[in-house]
């Protein structure tokens, strides 16, 4: 596929649009968060989109997206310091003050230079475009490179991963023709300067359901791993593994009824085994919470279904893996077609041969309809613990972010929740980050008051020990 370069207008390199660092107006639960920061460009509709955290220094970046009147709707990226202070902030504002879409970050655990990758429409072609910037820890501009894909595809980007130790960016892309359906995985690498290095496509051609939600890599081999919806007659989920250089070795595809709906990919780089977490449904009224097992050449291992007790079709899954164990732990929300339901946030462990280890559930009331409940979830090796993150609507209290801790044999070690705002629409938790050092735990999203909404960054220190 071809690629062409067109210049980026970066400014604000040394002024700030973003509003300095005020307490929030929401209320906190128990402990509450180690600091609180929210993000105004003094516009209606702002958020924190991503999240990230410096292994070297402990600083903390916050990928986010603002409004103004003079500028449209722009992308934000702001450094805080552990203790929450802002180090600095810069904004991108294309030219032709083009509508631009945060989308997502990660740091070099080297040299700490912050990668981000946002979503840029382009008014002439109607075309989103794709744009990959670089600044160091000081908040330098690096480098900044634009990408179009030709007058008759549309590509947005999903998810970006760095591999430091090949010196190269991985992208995975929702592409599709220009007024079509056929959508199809787009996985790209580039060099650590921009320069695209490989694209490799998988799916569309009249398969309409391709629908790519995750990426994931194996630092031990360089392989790299996507997955998503699959457009086959089976419908289900596809997986595609390709070495460092963008060859495929191996696409997996899953019938619906064993995995379809999927929305998160995790690997082992001890054992080179694959985790994909998902949602299946198996007509007329059950459905399931699956998650299927992969080794390194796309054999499937094993899978396991759970039921979900609302037997919904739209739900969140995230899959992660404790390296040393070989632990593998999944957390699951319901969407939510009914309001004033109990909503269970499911949590469980399997060993690496799919045995089941512990089983938890948090049931909610809620006081909304419609949507997904946001879901983050990852693995802490520093504490060897399972940090998991919910935004649901509660009928009593409002917008609610609530934040779970557990230990190696799923007991609870934390259970907080936050007020961002009145109740509406689950949609105010974006992004979850780890400490590499320290296990601090921090969640990228949105707090609302009354008709305005801020981007907010809450810091929890690590879980009590055991």
């Amino acid at each position: 596929m071809r690629l062409t370069l067109r210049s980026l207008l970066v400014l604000g390199m040394g002024i700030a649009l973003v509003a300095p660092v005020a307490p929030a107006v929401a209320e906190q639960a128990a402990a509450g968060p180690r600091w609180v920061a929210t993000q105004d460009a003094f516009g209606r509709s702002d958020s924190a989109r991503a999240v990230a955290v410096s292994g070297q220094t402990g600083d903390v970046y916050v990928l986010g997206s603002m409004e103004r009147a003079t500028a449209g709707r722009f992308v934000s990226l702001t450094a805080y310091n552990r203790d929450g202070s802002r180090l600095w902030a810069r904004n991108y504002v294309t030219p032709q003050r083009e509508t631009a879409f945060p989308v997502d970050m990660v740091v070099s655990p080297d040299d700490g230079t912050v990668f981000a990758v946002l979503s840029v429409d382009d008014p002439d072609s109607f075309l989103a475009d794709t744009v990959l910037v670089a600044y160091d820890r000081r908040g330098r501009l690096l480098w900044e490179r634009r990408f179009d894909f030709g007058a008759d595809t549309n590509v947005r980007p999903v998810e970006m991963v760095l591999d430091p130790g090949r010196g190269q960016l991985l992208l995975l892309s929702d592409g599709s023709p220009f007024g079509g359906e056929d959508h199809f995985f787009l996985t790209s690498a580039f060099d650590l300067s921009g320069t695209p290095r490989w694209s490799a496509r998988y799916g569309g051609r009249g398969e309409q359901d391709n629908r790519p939600a995750d990426l994931a890599l194996n630092p031990s081999t360089g392989a790299v791993y996507v997955t998503g919806s699959a457009g086959t007659g089976l419908g289900g989920a596809a997986t595609v593994a390709y070495d460092p250089a963008g060859r495929r070795l191996w696409a997996a595809v899953e019938p619906a009824g064993r995995l379809e709906d999927v929305s998160s990919v995790a690997v082992n780089s001890r054992t080179g085994a694959i985790y994909v977490a998902g949602h299946t449904q198996n007509f007329p009224d059950r459905s399931f919470f699956a998650t299927v097992a992969y080794d390194s050449t796309g054999a499937r291992l094993w899978s396991r279904q759970e039921p979900d007790r609302l037997n919904e079709l739209g739900t969140e899954s995230v899959v992660a893996v404790d390296e040393v164990s070989g632990e593998v732990v999944v957390g699951s929300t319901p969407a939510t077609s009914t309001s004033g339901r109990a909503v269970a946030l499911l949590t469980r462990a399997y060993s690496a041969s799919g045995r089941p280890l512990w089983r938890t559930t948090l049931d909610r009331p809620i006081g909304q309809f419609g949507p997904d409940i946001p879901l983050e979830l990852a693995f802490d090796p520093v504490t060897r613990t399972t940090q998991v993150a919910v935004n649901f609507v509660d009928e009593a209290n409002g917008d609610l972010i609530e934040l779970v801790s557990y230990g190696l044999d799923g007991e609870l070690l934390r259970d907080e929740w936050y007020v961002t705002g009145p109740a509406a629409f689950p949609d105010d938790l974006s992004d979850l980050a780890l400490d590499p050092r320290t296990g601090d735990v921090y969640l990228a999203g949105t707090v609302t008051t009354d008709d305005d909404r801020d981007g907010l960054v809450l810091a929890y220190p690590p879980p009590p020990a055991t």
